[in-house]
């Protein structure tokens, strides 16, 4: 029926943008962008996102806020009435961010000949925010819809049954978890409350029921552990923190003038030194044209172009990274003319960090040495730093000082950047690797960083502060001494192992591990057996998790085949 068939649909729109088209974004910001201009020449503050434009006036006295406030709105209602646009007053909200109650000059705010109506909350690009402040709105919207996603997870899974549990631990981290997190750093203060806290726990527990299958018993500290869960109120603060990094390395933060708020997040997740460190990060720079030019082959064809351009008499340069024991160092090879360069760089630099380095090394060498009209090959066996070269885009000041160090080689000479596949037995990869080597275990003398943090080692220090957060809350938890002693901290790879079981399997482990299972002594506990408590096995003792995984007679020789002379969780 739906063969040799066509369906045509003719839209012929008279003015507007088409939803969803490419260019709709971008043509409404050329139209939009005179009205800011107009408001920010009156002195007004306007912030505009897509079509949401917000107005912002502060004032000690609400009778001349009023009145700068309906100077804006008449603003935008002439640009309105001049562009042939509308503005939907039912959708125009007017929110009052003050604790006084006299607020009789504001119901004088009018749009055009309607009169807006005052509001206590607002929602303004996914976040609620209400006229005091303190985020209750927001944190009930945001624990609904969160709550709403795991019921609706919840019908994918059974006791023993449907998805497995690495892809439901996935969809709790990937969907559920950043709708609870977005924005964090404007109400992360509110996570210091206790009744928040324990409504974001309560909320975990139930994406951690759902993954392991375990009784609903079970203590939501030990589940957190074995899945590698932080405890919700440390995520939402460790993510306000790396959100201020961001608007501090782009300089967009202001601190606030009482020290108090959200602006103190930096004296709150107190990471080190690191965070204050010089930033690797810069300002988008746009390229549109290189001089230089980079390629990126199969393993065959690169030792082609090597013994080709080896026979032509050119200029070869391998370079590597190395990163040992948290020491970072670079190496610098060429057979002709013959160079062998060893640096380290400390601490701080990542190993791409290196890798760049090693290049920009190159480089500056060509320049130093005045080449001309020269063909000159840089050979490194890092994909991600030669694509780093060929973007149009540069944020790193590492990137972007070798991208003009390679340039100014490039104006006079004819410049290749190659990719070498690694350890494959190319002598001078093998050369620059050993030097590598050498430069990241050599000593480093000199004030680091030497290139900058980047923001891969400044996030790394902010999960550094959330795991030795999670770990002291874990070890000083009341009882669940056994899960204490099976598992001491959170462990990558006990969580990746646990979840690849089958769900029988997992809720199998979880139960030996918190204790709550179907042991007799826990089932009379709940009392839901009211029979004997002694282990089924030696009839000796009490069933339960310890016993059976440390005491149990009946259980010694599938004790000692797994462990050795070795008692579990003494090691």
């Amino acid at each position: 029926m739906l063969g040799s068939r066509r369906i045509m649909v003719v839209i012929a729109p008279t003015r507007g943008c088409p939803q969803g088209g490419v260019l709709s974004p971008l043509l409404w910001n050329l139209v939009v962008d005179g009205l800011l201009h107009r408001l920010s020449n009156l002195g007004i503050y306007a912030q505009g996102y897509a079509d949401d434009i917000v107005l912002v006036v502060q004032g000690r006295h609400c009778n001349i806020t009023a009145d700068i406030m309906n100077v804006g709105l008449r603003c935008i209602h002439s640009w309105c009435l001049g562009e042939g646009l509308n503005v939907n007053p039912s959708k125009t909200v007017v929110v009052p961010f003050t604790r006084k109650k006299n607020l009789e000059p504001l119901s004088r705010l009018t749009l055009g000949t309607t009169k807006l109506e005052i509001s206590k909350t607002v929602k303004y690009l996914g976040l609620t925010l209400d006229h005091k402040l303190v985020w209750n709105d927001h944190l009930a919207s945001v624990l609904h819809k969160a709550r709403w996603s795991l019921m609706t997870t919840r019908r994918l899974v059974g006791t023993n049954w449907g998805i497995k549990p690495h892809i439901a631990l996935w969809l709790y981290k990937a969907i559920v978890r950043p709708q609870i997190t977005y924005g964090s750093l404007v109400w992360w203060t509110k996570v210091n409350q206790s009744t928040v806290q324990v409504k974001l726990a309560s909320l975990q527990r139930l994406a951690c029921l759902l993954i392991t299958g375990a009784f609903s018993s079970s203590p939501t500290m030990t589940l957190e552990v074995m899945l590698g869960l932080l405890p919700l109120d440390i995520l939402i603060k460790a993510e306000a923190r790396k959100a201020a990094y961001r608007l501090m390395t782009a300089k967009h933060w202001r601190e606030g003038r009482s020290g108090t708020g959200h602006c103190t997040i930096s004296g709150k997740v107190n990471c080190g030194p690191v965070l204050d460190m010089t930033s690797d990060v810069m300002g988008k720079e746009t390229v549109h044209s290189k001089p230089y030019s980079t390629n990126i082959c199969s393993k065959d064809a690169c030792r082609a172009e090597i013994t080709a351009h080896a026979r032509k008499g050119s200029l070869m340069w391998y370079t590597d990274g190395s990163l040992m024991d948290g020491k970072s160092g670079y190496g610098v090879y060429s057979p002709s003319p013959r160079t062998n360069i060893s640096a380290s760089l400390g601490r701080y630099c990542t190993i791409f960090q290196a890798e760049i380095q090693a290049i920009l090394t190159c480089a500056s060498i060509g320049v130093a040495n005045r080449y001309f009209n020269r063909h000159i090959l840089i050979l490194s066996d890092s994909q991600a730093a030669i694509k780093a070269l060929d973007s149009t885009e540069f944020t790193s000041k590492l990137v972007w000082e070798c991208y003009q160090a390679l340039c100014t080689l490039a104006a006079r000479n004819n410049v290749h950047l190659f990719w070498v596949p690694g350890h494959e037995g190319i002598e001078g990869n093998e050369c620059a690797d050993t030097l590598a080597k050498e430069g990241a275990c050599t000593p480093f003398f000199g004030p680091e960083p030497v290139c900058g943090i980047s923001r891969s080692t400044a996030f790394h220090a902010i999960d550094k502060w959330s795991r030795d957060q999670h770990q002291q809350r874990w070890q000083s938890y009341p009882g669940q001494a056994l899960g204490r002693r099976l598992i001491t901290d959170t462990n990558t790879h006990f969580t990746r192992w646990l979840v690849s079981l089958s769900r029988g399997q997992v809720k199998q482990t979880t139960a030996l591990i918190t204790g709550h299972g179907h042991f007799r002594k826990h089932l009379h506990t709940l009392g839901i057996n009211n029979e004997s408590r002694e282990c089924r096995i030696c009839n000796q003792s009490e069933e339960t998790a310890r016993h059976i995984i440390l005491e149990c007679d009946g259980l010694g020789v599938r004790r000692r085949a797994l462990f050795g002379h070795v008692r579990p969780g003494d090691e």
